[in-house]
């Protein structure tokens, strides 16, 4: 689990003021089989055509040459959609689906648009530990789709968040890591070079394990 900071104030506001002119529906709509026993909130999906403006600038997020894209290695943002959470709003624990759309999800994200309300932590179940995470309004998460989870219920205030999923050029979550940490040491070895081309077999080797890890 990665935490980036995605979006500026004025973005944020932007996006907030342009969500609330359009019109929430029960988020139980997109639940499957018992996760509509567990889940309480509100969404706007990618089926909204008024909405797709916002799900468009998140797609640029992770086609833009920076650390999220380097991070995840996406290929394409799988049903993104706006979710509201208050009045004691959660989703109980559970894992996402592996197909969605008829496409690989790898991995998972939120966006938060909100940061005035209590509780409504992002819990997250790796197994040996549990990880728990309430970001700042313009930071987006992003882990595993793989993972057990959960949103805890909203006390007070609004959780307001784009989530979606992620296809990924690189499947597995290991693989995503170790191709990251090695492009974040070959960025930082940069500066103790005199030149660039010391680093040639670096380069090298990062590309050549990105096209094997590639389908």
């Amino acid at each position: 689990m990665k935490v980036f900071n995605v979006y500026d104030e004025t973005q944020v506001r932007q996006t907030v003021d342009f969500i609330r002119k359009l019109e929430f529906k029960d988020g139980k709509a997109t639940a499957r089989g018992s996760a509509k026993d567990i889940k309480q909130n509100y969404q706007i999906t990618q089926e909204v055509k008024e909405a797709r403006p916002i799900f468009n600038d998140v797609r640029k997020l992770f086609l833009a040459d920076g650390l999220l894209s380097s991070y995840t290695t996406a290929k394409e943002v799988v049903s993104p959609r706006v979710a509201s959470y208050k009045d004691g709003g959660h989703y109980g624990w559970h894992v996402d689906m592996a197909i969605m759309n008829q496409k690989r999800t790898d991995m998972s994200f939120t966006l938060m648009l909100s940061d005035g309300y209590e509780g409504g932590e992002l819990e997250i179940d790796l197994g040996h530990m549990k990880q728990s995470a309430k970001l700042k309004k313009g930071q987006m998460v992003v882990y595993p789709t793989g993972v057990l989870h959960q949103v805890n219920p909203v006390t007070s205030g609004e959780r307001l968040c784009i989530v979606g999923w992620l296809s990924c050029g690189v499947r597995d979550q290991e693989d995503r890591e170790a191709l990251f940490k090695m492009g974040y040491e070959i960025q930082r070895l940069k500066q103790f070079v005199d030149d660039p081309a010391e680093l040639n077999q670096l380069n090298y080797l990062a590309q050549h394990f990105r096209r094997k890890l590639t389908p």
